[in-house]
């Protein structure tokens, strides 16, 4: 709390805009740490005291690791070629879940956010990869895709 000059966790979370917990890392311990840190009260001291040994260890993530793994977290691994950018994804979560990102729930369904943002955001970029690849590498994959997609291979047979 000292490095990043705040007083609570709560109050990391919000200045920082992503969930607390990223703070430490992926390590399996952090959501004890987190409480022991707000309530130690609720602690045996000696749960506490084996606490503070792993605390003594660890090193906060910087800011940049922190948004990268919440990134990796939310968006689900075929939405990651995409290049998600963290402010609109932020601004969703706190539209559908609130404002404050230690409420958000872990792994949200993020499946309106990439049809909000598909035609003015990864569409042109999607066109733009489309347009640079050779005529018959693409009619390999429609054909790949046509086999594998019923949707995809029910629009071709309209067309």
């Amino acid at each position: 709390m000292r490095i990043s000059g705040v007083q609570t966790l709560s109050q990391w979370a919000v200045n920082n805009k992503i969930p607390v917990r990223f703070i430490f890392g992926g390590i399996s311990e952090t959501e004890d740490i987190l409480k022991a840190i707000e309530q130690p009260e609720t602690f045996a001291a000696s749960k506490l005291a084996s606490l503070l040994d792993v605390i003594k260890e660890l090193r906060a993530s910087g800011i940049i690791e922190c948004q990268n793994a919440f990134i990796a977290e939310t968006v689900p691994p075929k939405y990651a070629k995409l290049g998600i950018t963290l402010a609109p994804l932020l601004e969703h979560l706190r539209g559908k879940h609130g404002t404050h990102p230690n409420n958000w729930p872990r792994s949200p369904d993020i499946s309106d956010f990439i049809r909000g943002q598909y035609k003015s955001t990864f569409a042109p970029r999607i066109a733009e990869r489309i347009r640079s690849k050779p005529a018959e590498e693409l009619k390999h994959k429609l054909l790949e895709l046509a086999q594998e997609d019923e949707e995809l291979g029910l629009l071709f047979w309209e067309v």
